[in-house]
């Protein structure tokens, strides 16, 4: 019996396959512009009264569908070539690797867990206060909680902060597995580049002037890149934290080929629970919120929601740092029995 016939769940039967590329056409034919402004995605952008934000979101969605078509060509690729793949150097290479988990690592990576509960608790908190705290604050008490330089803007910013810290400690601590070590070390990195966008480089807090090429190339000007040309960035923030927040964790967990492939390119991770408070974080768009109220003027979803991803964030990186440990606590410890 040869190896691949060992590992069943490296690619879907070729059935499958052509199904998914079926949908992935499809998909990729219907996303349109219009579609998305009467569904509600983008559609601030695309209907924005700003020229060059409605043609960088048209641009987005012609990427959109181009990403779609090749993700069809690719799998039915995959479907033709399923054997051709499943005996390669590479998939045997992933298939013999064996994952160097903690002990600790079933008790964490479980649906319901500590970081699911906490998860849970910020998003009921966040969405009682846009739901209805807001509503009882006057304009100026809203304008220091969710505004610009807001309790909640400069909340995210030490939240990523906290993240790029204990990411650069478990860099360190991986030492002896250099790809977790490295990838820890790059979201470290990224993690601070997302302090200095969160509050601008510290436009306001040092009275930065506004460079003038930045005038007329940022939309809310601001020295910062994400708000450079419309608001692409923030789209692949929001589907970069859904795909690897939620799709990843569930490719891990219903799958030993992607489980190893993860592990042996160092990528944290999130426990599935967690992975369910990510899935609840990134359906916090304005157009799904409105279906059960409408948030008061001031209250500013995108800005609770980019908080709470950043509590997500902080506590991928505290489960990353409970699977850093070689060792299980004592049985006696009440970790032991909570788990994560």
């Amino acid at each position: 019996m040869r190896n691949t016939d060992l590992q069943p769940d490296v690619l879907p039967k070729p059935r499958i396959l052509g199904e998914a590329a079926l949908l992935f056409t499809i998909l990729a034919v219907v996303t349109t512009p219009e579609m998305l402004i009467s569904l509600g995605p983008m559609q601030t952008s695309l209907t924005s009264h700003i020229q060059s934000v409605r043609d960088i979101a048209h641009v987005e969605v012609t990427v959109l569908r181009m990403i779609g078509f090749a993700l069809a060509a690719t799998l039915a690729v995959a479907a033709i070539m399923r054997r051709r793949i499943l005996d390669s150097s590479f998939v045997r290479r992933i298939n013999v690797h064996v994952p160097k988990e903690s002990p600790r690592h079933s008790s964490i990576m479980r649906f319901f867990n500590r970081s699911l509960l906490i998860s849970g608790v910020f998003v009921v908190a966040g969405l009682f206060h846009v739901g209805l705290i807001a509503s009882i604050l006057s304009p100026a008490q809203l304008l220091v909680v969710s505004g610009e330089d807001g309790v909640i803007e400069y909340s995210t910013a030490l939240v990523f902060l906290i993240c790029s810290l204990v990411s650069a400690r478990l860099s360190f601590k991986f030492a002896g597995q250099r790809p977790r070590a490295l990838i820890h070390a790059l979201f470290a990195f990224v993690f601070f580049l997302m302090v200095g966008e969160e509050i601008s480089w510290g436009q306001r807090i040092f009275s930065l002037h506004l460079p003038e090429a930045l005038k007329n190339a940022n939309v809310q000007g601001e020295i910062n890149l994400h708000n450079m040309y419309g608001y692409f960035a923030d789209h692949v923030f929001i589907m970069g934290v859904f795909v690897y927040g939620c799709l990843v964790p569930l490719l891990a967990r219903f799958s030993v080929f992607y489980r190893k492939l993860f592990d042996l390119v160092g990528l944290p991770i999130a426990s599935p629970g967690l992975a369910i408070g990510f899935l609840v974080i990134s359906m916090l768009q304005r157009s799904l919120v409105h279906v059960f109220f409408v948030p008061p003027p001031g209250a500013d979803l995108e800005e609770l929601r980019e908080f709470l991803t950043a509590v997500a964030f902080a506590l991928l990186m505290y489960e990353s740092w409970l699977l850093s440990r070689t060792s299980p606590r004592p049985p006696d410890s009440a970790s032991s029995v909570t788990g994560s």
